[in-house]
């Protein structure tokens, strides 16, 4: 069952980076892999975002700290998979 997780990061604290975000992960492994730039999740091939430079805007995976919030009741009329709920950006 998908849980709802806060994503952070202290590595890239410079202007126009994220913070921190909430998301929607079966576990901390997968929310550790999220970005909270959401289109950057839904690439179509299969070049991973912290592989591709946009690291800038945000950290490394291994430099993501999670934290479990809770459990995510998901609306069955719904058919987005959106993964992103919220995220804090620093614009600069």
């Amino acid at each position: 069952m998908p849980k709802l997780y806060k994503i952070s990061q202290e590595a890239n604290n410079d202007y126009d980076t994220y913070d921190s975000a909430i998301v929607i992960a079966n576990n901390e492994e997968e929310a550790r892999y999220i970005h909270p730039q959401q289109f950057l999740n839904d690439l179509d091939n299969d070049e991973k975002w912290w592989e591709s430079g946009y690291t800038r805007t945000w950290a490394h995976p291994e430099d993501v700290s999670v934290v479990e919030v809770g459990l995510f009741i998901s609306n069955p009329s719904s058919d987005k998979e959106e993964r992103v709920i919220c995220s804090s950006f620093n614009a600069g």
